[in-house]
């Protein structure tokens, strides 16, 4: 009667070792494929290029994300991670969401989407630099249109709150964060012009706070 047993036992055991062991080597292929594209742009990257970089088969990254375009797209998903974790991004936000006043909301986003962008920029600027590719235009599009739905629910937060600047309209708003939480921006200013990130969370809350807050 304990022989069943303890061979589902055992099966279970060898089932959770086999998905640590693909998550592991799934980790392993997208930090990989991050360093390779970020070194190399889309087009000068190939499989092969990431397979030696991960120390892991070509079959295994096709068979595990397919194509180039969506292991660019995964590895995008992986710059989100902040300090080893990927947290739920509602449960991220909701110190801002519950913040007291539009100000302090509006700062302690700033502070939040700065740490986001910093892990983020470097790949999302593959991509950016990659959009004339078809499928590489469909994936930064995603990307853009998603960021915006964020900023629509940010914005939200502060409609609620009676906290956005009178007459303007939340939509008008929503498209002003988006434009001045762009990836591409923060990867300019902090790049190009040597701006520490917290400098540039400052610069991003006091635009914020000047242009939709309430007065």
């Amino acid at each position: 009667m304990s022989k069943p047993v303890k061979r589902k036992r055992r099966r279970a055991y060898h089932s959770v070792v086999r998905a640590e062991q693909a998550a592991a080597t799934r980790r392993q292929i997208l930090d990989a494929a991050r360093k390779v594209f970020v070194a190399r742009g889309y087009a000068g990257t190939t499989m092969v290029q990431v397979a030696t970089e991960a120390g892991t088969a070509v079959e295994t990254i096709y068979a595990a994300f397919g194509t180039k375009a969506e292991l660019l797209a995964n590895a995008v998903l992986a710059g989100l991670v902040i300090d080893g974790q990927s947290p739920p991004q509602q449960a991220r936000a909701e110190p801002a969401r519950r913040a007291a006043t539009g100000v302090e909301q509006l700062r302690l986003f700033a502070a939040d989407i700065s740490h986001l962008l910093a892990g983020v920029a470097p790949i999302f600027d593959v991509v950016a630099s990659a959009r004339r590719e078809p499928e590489i235009g469909a994936l930064y599009k995603r990307m853009q249109n998603a960021r915006l739905a964020n900023m629509r629910v940010m914005v939200g937060w502060l409609v609620e709150k009676r906290a956005l600047r009178a007459g303007l309209d939340p939509d008008d708003a929503a498209e002003t964060v988006w434009a001045l939480t762009n990836p591409e921006l923060y990867r300019m200013v902090t790049e190009e012009r040597g701006w520490a990130r917290e400098q540039f969370a400052e610069w991003l809350a006091d635009a914020l706070i000047a242009t939709i807050a309430a007065r």
